[in-house]
């Protein structure tokens, strides 16, 4: 199965459109958060574990805040570990980007 090469275009829209979903979860997650103190205390619990920016921490939050480890697939494979079939990751922000937050 060949897959479809996109243009610098549509791949741009496509970065986009994943920069959205990602901005409009940690924007609910933070809705949540501020809410509830325990969602709160949650989140202080995230950020105190991982080095990461608040929009990402949020992003953690509201994907898997009992994460202990967060590295990309290579990493692990560098490591010595292999991720299962059917596994997700967590999707954060790049730290690069200092728009982020």
């Amino acid at each position: 199965m060949e897959t479809k090469r996109l243009s610098k275009e549509e791949f741009a829209q496509k970065m986009k459109e994943k920069r959205s979903v990602l901005f409009n979860k940690a924007d609910n997650q933070l809705s949540i958060t501020v809410s509830d103190k325990d969602k709160y205390l949650e989140f202080l619990r995230v950020l105190a574990r991982h080095n990461y920016t608040v929009t990402n921490t949020l992003l953690i939050q509201s994907q898997n805040p009992n994460a202990t480890i967060l590295k990309d697939v290579a990493r692990w494979r560098e490591d010595g570990f292999y991720i299962k079939k059917n596994e997700k990751g967590i999707a954060v922000r790049k730290n690069s980007d200092p728009a982020a937050d």
